[in-house]
């Protein structure tokens, strides 16, 4: 009787061992499959584009998402990042440690300028670079004088009722229900905006270019464009 008694025993150990590794082998696939289930119909009901995240304040400016060939739409570039494009323009949203949202209104302007408009808008936003090299290019204080004095401004010089208009509509989108009409209201409407600033953005980057042309001689122009001149976004 003990041996048959011990023997059951260990059958019955046994067996609920067996059970009890089923059930958590089945116990992991469901939650498993539950998170990709929740996740993946997440992303299909907020029908974002994720672009591959970049860290720190660069992730907007990733080429995957800041390029004129990129689809209309908005991308989540990051945790706290959005890049949203209509037509060439891009409203790029940062969600700051103040809980507040910072906006910028852009071009990507290696699509579009001319390389040579491009380098030297370069040189005048590399104002500190330039300063190392003025002994080697023989550089002089008045010209890095002239160089700080250029404005290095080059955003969409967005009016104040326009910018309030587009926060309104990413506030929208970020509540909406509807994730796919608010963010084709906030698309068309930068698509707008990029109809309406850019011949004015644009005479703003000619007018930087042609002074930041105008301080150097043709040997220092020609040092600092090809330095400056390959360099991304």
């Amino acid at each position: 009787m003990n041996t048959d008694s011990s023997t059951s025993q260990k059958r019955f150990l046994r067996w609920a061992i067996a059970v009890a590794v089923i059930l958590f082998v089945v116990g992991n696939v469901a939650v498993v499959g539950f998170l990709w289930w929740k996740r993946k119909n997440a992303v299909t009901e907020a029908s974002v584009r994720i672009a591959p995240k970049t860290s720190g304040t660069m992730a907007n400016w990733s080429p995957a998402t800041f390029s004129v060939h990129a689809a209309d739409g908005l991308y989540q570039t990051s945790e706290n990042s959005w890049s949203i494009k209509g037509g060439r323009a891009f409203m790029q949203v940062r969600h700051k440690e103040d809980d507040t949202f910072e906006l910028r209104f852009v071009y990507p302007f290696n699509d579009f300028l001319p390389p040579e408009t491009n380098a030297l808008i370069r040189i005048r936003w590399g104002l500190s670079q330039v300063e190392k090299l003025a002994d080697a290019l023989n550089i002089t204080p008045e010209q890095l004088a002239a160089l700080k004095a250029v404005s290095p401004a080059t955003d969409i010089p967005v009016a104040a009722p326009d910018r309030q208009r587009l926060r309104e509509l990413f506030d929208d989108y970020m509540a909406a229900n509807d994730k796919p009409a608010a963010e084709e209201a906030l698309t068309e409407a930068i698509a707008g905006l990029d109809a309406d600033y850019y011949d004015r953005t644009r005479e703003r980057i000619d007018g930087i270019a042609e002074k930041v042309k105008n301080i150097f001689n043709e040997d220092q122009l020609a040092a600092l464009s090809e330095r400056f001149g390959s360099r991304g976004n």
